[in-house]
């Protein structure tokens, strides 16, 4: 059975691997999906709060991210850097999966893959 760390590391790779490949709109639905995997991993599940679901809401990650990851393992600085890159992660994922006539490049397949690599990174960095 996969673990949410698990899911974060397996998204990160297939990110990249297809961004390599030249596949901009599902590379940053990856990068997304590999950050909010990471991020759930250390969300206290008491702070997940919906009842019968073991994680957050996509609209909610990033203001999970903020004020419920451990302020112990996670300074402020740091809480509010993971929930900005979410926010733009999750924006150009929006745009590649609902918005077929968007303009969408390797450059923003590039910043996806680093935003989601600094977030698994940093968030499993503080793993004790």
């Amino acid at each position: 059975m996969a673990s949410w760390a698990d899911m974060a590391l397996d998204s990160l790779a297939a990110a990249k691997g297809l961004r390599a490949g030249g596949h901009v709109r599902s590379c940053l639905s990856r990068a997304y999906y590999s950050a909010y995997a990471a991020v759930t991993a250390e969300l206290p599940r008491d702070s997940i709060g919906s009842a019968g679901r073991s994680n957050p809401t996509h609209l909610q990650l990033a203001k999970m991210a903020k004020h419920n990851l451990d302020p112990a393992r996670f300074g402020e600085p740091v809480r509010r850097d993971v929930a900005r890159r979410l926010r733009r992660l999750q924006s150009l994922r929006i745009a590649a999966d609902y918005d077929p006539e968007g303009s969408l490049d390797v450059s923003d397949a590039a910043e996806s893959v680093m935003n989601a690599e600094w977030i698994v990174r940093t968030v499993g960095r503080a793993r004790g």
